[in-house]
């Protein structure tokens, strides 16, 4: 698979890109994912601050792609090994549910209940709105990771 090096370039400015251009589509919709979705959930959960990871996820997958086709270049072939495991993914399915059904009950709240709120009193519709949906992800964070703590010494093997 021979490809021009300037349109892995090109194609590597949009993250997951560069690599569904060189056929690595688990690791491409990954990268696409974790990019997109990250900017969705600081949307929805107004949580700027996260901003701060979306550079990393962006060059992370620049320079991933670059190094891919560089790698393809020099071995002859490739393989499409993914960012995260998908079986990783499976096997915590309760904990993403979790947080699934966490985040889309505060979409629901920024959208529906969101028009209602302008029939309380200013103070209560206004501590309401811009408090509400970060208590809950601060407590889906909390609560997470309590489970994954808990997983983890339940799983460890130091003694």
């Amino acid at each position: 698979m021979r490809r021009p090096k300037k349109w892995v370039y090109f194609w590597s400015l949009c993250p997951g890109l560069g690599h569904l251009y060189l056929q690595y589509m688990n690791r491409g919709l990954q990268f696409m994912l974790l990019f997109y979705g990250s900017i969705f959930l600081m949307i929805q959960l107004d949580a700027g601050v996260f901003v701060i990871f979306l550079p990393v996820i962006y060059f992370y997958s620049f320079f991933d792609a670059i190094k891919q086709y560089h790698w393809i270049l020099d071995s002859g072939f490739y393989e499409d090994k993914p960012l995260i495991e998908w079986r990783t993914l499976f096997l915590h399915k309760r904990i993403l549910g979790f947080g699934l059904l966490i985040i889309s009950g505060i979409v629901i709240f920024n959208t529906v209940i969101d028009q209602f709120l302008y029939l309380l009193p200013a103070s209560i519709s206004d501590f309401l709105y811009f408090n509400f949906t970060k208590g809950i992800a601060v407590v889906v964070m909390i609560i997470i990771g309590i489970v994954l703590i808990q997983k983890d010494k339940k799983t460890s093997n130091w003694e």
